[in-house]
């Protein structure tokens, strides 16, 4: 599924629980596009590896204020941002948490997870983590900015920890061998 805007909206009717990203595709709702929101909530009831990619409008910086904590990650998925069009090797969607609320974290992963990844964002601005792997098991969090701005060198940090890893969470992965798998952490 395609991330095609950068508006904190879930509004494709009529599915609640069953929303799965065979209907999400088929229905995208009132506005016609789908947000961050709607994917997760779609991947999380298809069953499987899934992937969201994203091609955001309006150019090279693009920003999700998100208005309150994103659902859970539950199912095995990658969430990959260096698929937009606009990536040329360093970040270019952001993933701000300054209203997203208290207790919030930027992506949480809960143990269900049992692979996947998260992929070329800046995370920023949440009040505990910018990704918390709640037992999640074989995930690989590479590219990212997590407590920066876009350029990697001004702090916007999360309130508590750049990545948390709860207990139970194995077989992961921060980071890895090539330039562009390095995650650039600071300011949390």
């Amino acid at each position: 599924v395609v991330v095609d805007t950068r508006r904190d909206v879930a509004d494709a009717p009529g599915f609640g629980t069953t929303l799965t990203l065979a209907t999400l595709l088929s229905n995208r709702g009132a506005d016609g596009v789908i947000s961050l929101r709607e994917a997760i909530d779609a991947a999380n009831r298809t069953a499987g590896l899934n992937t969201i990619r994203f091609n955001l409008p309006g150019g090279a910086q693009q920003t999700i204020n998100l208005v309150s904590a994103l659902p859970s990650i539950t199912e095995a998925v990658v969430i990959d941002a260096t698929s937009d069009t606009d990536f040329a090797g360093s970040p270019v969607i952001e993933l701000n948490g300054a209203s997203a609320g208290s207790g919030v974290a930027g992506f949480r992963l809960a143990s269900t997870v049992n692979s996947g990844s998260i992929r070329g964002f800046v995370i920023n601005r949440f009040s505990t983590n910018g990704i918390l792997l709640d037992g999640a098991d074989n995930v690989v969090i590479a590219g990212n900015y997590i407590g920066t701005d876009f350029t990697g060198q001004l702090d916007r940090g999360n309130t508590e920890d750049g990545i948390q890893l709860q207990a139970g969470a194995t077989g992961n992965t921060i980071g890895g061998l090539t330039a562009s798998d390095r995650n650039i952490i600071s300011g949390n």
